[in-house]
């Protein structure tokens, strides 16, 4: 028996944004960190690309076989796909001939700020009564998306902080101290008929230019 079963979540984060995490090694510790009672942790072999392997290991008490290893068959970073196949342990232990992940992150048309993820397991049986882990390994797939995606919009928030740069009535200290020196500078050049020298005031300059 085979068939395929598929999640899908909209996410209000750039499909670019949404990849770093979701297409990359950093899914494994993102799971391991929300789901520290089904995980315990993971070691790679690989740079995260094509040929790379990754071996997960269940926390203590989590019935059934206690590590999985998956081999990364396809990671494309332009058209943001990742295949995974699981080649020895987990559910292959459990009645699974075969079990192939694909995660996708797909941007949405007009909305360059949001995307849809997208998680799919391709699967076949040895044995109809491995069927229930099915959906419970779709449910699995799709509470890590969410988890991916709340990790994606908590760190995008983060970096895209409004600061005073973004302000454009924000005056920094070091551009008022910029104006208040060079305009001493010339009123006393001026005073003074012109006997303190142009370099001065070039490096006065350049000085406090530096520092706006």
């Amino acid at each position: 028996m085979e068939g395929v079963v598929s999640r899908e979540l909209e996410v209000k984060a750039s499909a670019s944004e949404t990849w770093k995490a979701y297409g990359s090694l950093l899914i494994a510790q993102i799971g391991v960190d929300a789901f520290p009672d089904k995980y315990s942790g993971f070691k790679v072999e690989g740079d995260g690309y094509a040929g790379t392997i990754i071996q997960v290991f269940f926390a203590p008490g989590v019935e059934g076989p206690p590590w999985y290893k998956e081999e990364y068959l396809v990671v494309d970073d332009v058209k943001r796909v990742k295949v995974g196949k699981f080649i020895e342990g987990g559910v292959l232990e459990q009645g699974f001939k075969s079990y192939v992940v694909t995660l996708e992150a797909i941007e949405k048309a007009g909305k360059k700020h949001e995307c849809i993820m997208r998680g799919s397991i391709e699967y076949e049986l040895y044995d109809e009564a491995a069927l229930p882990l099915v959906t419970s390994s779709i449910e699995g797939l799709f509470a890590l998306m969410k988890a991916v995606a709340d990790y994606v919009i908590e760190h995008h928030n983060s970096t895209n902080t409004p600061t005073h740069a973004d302000d454009p009535s924000y005056i920094s200290f070091p551009s008022i101290a910029f104006n208040l020196v060079v305009s001493q500078y010339m009123l006393m050049y001026l005073n003074k008929g012109g006997s303190l020298g142009v370099w001065s005031l070039r490096w006065y300059c350049n000085f406090f230019k530096d520092l706006i």
